[in-house]
């Protein structure tokens, strides 16, 4: 069934670390799986958690990618600020990463 042949690439582009590759091949997955199978069918709810567990963890390190890059972004500028009006950047206290 294309389904799980969909499901099968997902999983090897997850692997590959490609993840908006593998949230779209989950996606077609439960497509395929609904219209042949129908929305009840175990395989096709199977697939679906695949697709939001996939597309909840994509998520979630998106959101700790870019908190991380914030939080070096404050604390650099933090540093070159200090730098700038006169001072070493040593000592500058730092901001808490959240």
């Amino acid at each position: 069934m294309l389904a799980i042949a969909y499901h099968n690439m997902g999983v090897e582009q997850e692997f590959l670390r490609s993840y908006p590759a593998a949230i779209l091949s989950y996606k077609k997955a439960v497509n395929f799986a609904e219209k042949n199978l129908g929305p009840e069918d175990g395989i096709t709810q199977n697939l679906r958690n695949v697709f939001e567990n996939a597309k909840n963890e994509l998520d979630v390190a998106v959101f700790k990618k870019k908190k991380t890059q914030i939080g070096a972004t404050s604390s650099t500028l933090n540093v070159k600020a200090a730098k700038h009006y006169g001072g070493s950047g040593v000592g500058v206290k730092q901001q808490k990463k959240v």
